[in-house]
């Protein structure tokens, strides 16, 4: 009862307290030290993360342009790219010569994108940025696929997790859902139950603090217009060294990219689409 009732209270929080611009801004400056890469979904996240903060994301933004032709074959690469592209400033519709709103809706079937819950959260999240519709059958069949109480990856059940929990989140609200949606709710109340006692949220496996779980995790409570549990945001930047970047989790850097990525528009308390069109593009001519 006593943690039912501090879940409730959560969901009823104050609004969130400024953005922690000192730590984003770093993670930025860690981002736009990086060299150019050749894979199409870091590019696409680190256009994203430099928007977030503000950044022009220069050559991050040429190298993504210049893989989309390549690299967008699956639907959540392709959503990756219309959600970077849409947040400077381009059109999504002739990026490179490829029309990537086309490239997501091939994706769909039997009202989902793609072939996992992330996959699909990606494509809602980056056509409603796009300015395109997204069909109610779409916002159906994801609040369908929530899970015991959150959201897991696989479209055909499995164990719910942080991350893909707060990917829904987003793309729920960006479909439309009103903050009272009993699915945009439930996965709030989940979330917060399975917040580390005083720290972040895990990944599906472990008991320390995940910096992506923790950072999808809030970047969802955001859209959710969920204040932050105290603590949390705390766990997050002690994750962060000297150089701006963060690590995967405490003693274990892993890939500090990704978790960089991941981490510095959560600070920001940017969710996605980070950018909306009012209209939607025109295709390549």
């Amino acid at each position: 009862m006593i943690a039912a009732a501090i879940v409730a209270a959560t969901l009823h929080a104050a609004p969130p307290p400024p953005v922690d611009r000192a730590a984003g801004r770093r993670g930025a400056a860690y981002l736009a030290a990086q060299a150019p890469g050749s894979e199409l979904g870091a590019e696409a996240d680190s256009v994203l993360a430099l928007v977030a903060a503000g950044r022009t994301p220069g050559a991050h933004l040429a190298r993504l342009i210049a893989l989309v032709p390549s690299q967008t074959g699956t639907t959540g690469l392709a959503a990756k790219a219309a959600l970077a592209v849409v947040a400077a400033g381009l059109n999504p519709r002739c990026t490179a010569g490829v029309d990537l709103v086309a490239r997501i809706r091939a994706g769909y079937a039997s009202g989902v994108y793609g072939a996992t819950v992330f996959e699909d959260s990606l494509a809602i999240t980056a056509l409603a940025g796009a300015g395109e519709p997204v069909p109610q059958a779409a916002l159906a069949e994801l609040r369908r696929l929530r899970g015991s109480g959150g959201y897991g990856l696989s479209i055909d059940g499995g164990p719910d997790d942080a991350d893909d929990t707060g990917m829904a989140l987003m793309a729920l609200r960006a479909a439309g859902a009103p903050v009272s949606d009993p699915a945009v709710r439930g996965s709030v109340r989940w979330l917060l139950q399975q917040r580390l006692p005083g720290a972040g949220w895990a990944g599906a496996a472990g008991s320390s603090t995940v910096s992506d779980s923790t950072a999808l995790a809030l970047r969802g409570l955001t859209a959710a217009g969920s204040g932050w549990p105290a603590g949390a945001a705390q766990a997050l930047r002690r994750l962060q060294e000297a150089d701006g970047g963060f690590d995967a989790t405490a003693g274990a850097p892993g890939s500090r990219l990704i978790a960089t990525l991941d981490s510095t528009p959560a600070l920001f308390r940017r969710t996605l689409p980070l950018v909306r069109r009012t209209t939607p593009g025109h295709a390549c001519g």
